[in-house]
């Protein structure tokens, strides 16, 4: 059900194996809580911390309606901009079909920004763009002043710690029972 699907995003990528750890550690908690509550979250590259020193594109579970999307004339226009194999284009471009697909299906999303990642701006930056409701939370770091001098009221921000749970729950029921999209 539509109604029910959770985006989760964060930045797993590139980080260290304790860092992975713990944004894996973060999700694995925050997606056992809204199952609790009866929704689907998405957040299946973030659970993977064995991409913790490899790029996304390491990804093999990409579903193959994705990899179709992806043509040898988007990795021909990509791959002069990128250190990549053109097979490693294919995976990363099919992963944005992916991922946008996700987005547009979420009833709502949210981001760990612990850690600084363009990718994941790119992903809030596209569901605010489609009219969906955000849920960005930090551990024990600032959040870019980008994204907390967003305008509009589809976004809100959080400290993960003391009193996060209250503060996804009142986002959550704020979302309303219909999907934003």
């Amino acid at each position: 059900m539509k109604d029910s699907v959770v985006f989760y995003g964060a930045s797993v990528t590139s980080r260290s194996k304790s860092q992975a750890r713990e944004i894996v550690d973060r999700a694995i908690h925050i997606c056992g809580l809204l199952r609790n509550h009866g929704f689907q979250c998405h957040a299946d590259v973030v659970l993977d911390d064995k991409l913790h020193s490899h790029s996304s594109t390491s990804i093999s579970s990409i579903p193959e309606r994705f990899l179709r999307l992806s043509t040898q004339e988007q990795v021909q226009k990509l791959h002069a901009f990128r250190v990549s194999p053109s097979q490693e284009l294919h995976k990363e471009i099919a992963c944005y079909y992916w991922g946008l697909d996700s987005l547009r299906n979420a009833r709502f999303c949210l981001w760990d920004l612990t850690y600084p990642s363009t990718g994941a701006g790119f992903e809030l930056a596209t569901a605010l763009t489609l009219g969906k409701k955000c849920f960005c939370f930090s551990q024990n770091t600032r959040v870019s002043s980008t994204v907390c001098g967003y305008p509009l009221n589809s976004l809100t921000l959080a400290r993960y710690g003391d009193e996060f749970e209250t503060k996804l729950f009142e986002f959550i029921q704020n979302c309303g029972s219909k999907s934003t999209s």
